[in-house]
């Protein structure tokens, strides 16, 4: 699921940092209040 994350994710703004933070995150809860977080900013 990261690799999709950060193939839907390149390009856009501060993707590096996202994938970054995605790839350290363990619990599936805690990816989908990051997506939330980051697409709500953009």
């Amino acid at each position: 699921m990261r690799k999709h994350i950060a193939w839907y994710v390149k390009g856009l703004k501060d993707a590096s940092n996202l994938r970054t933070v995605v790839n350290k995150i363990e619990e599936k809860e805690k990816l989908e209040q990051t997506l939330k977080e980051y697409f709500s900013i953009i």
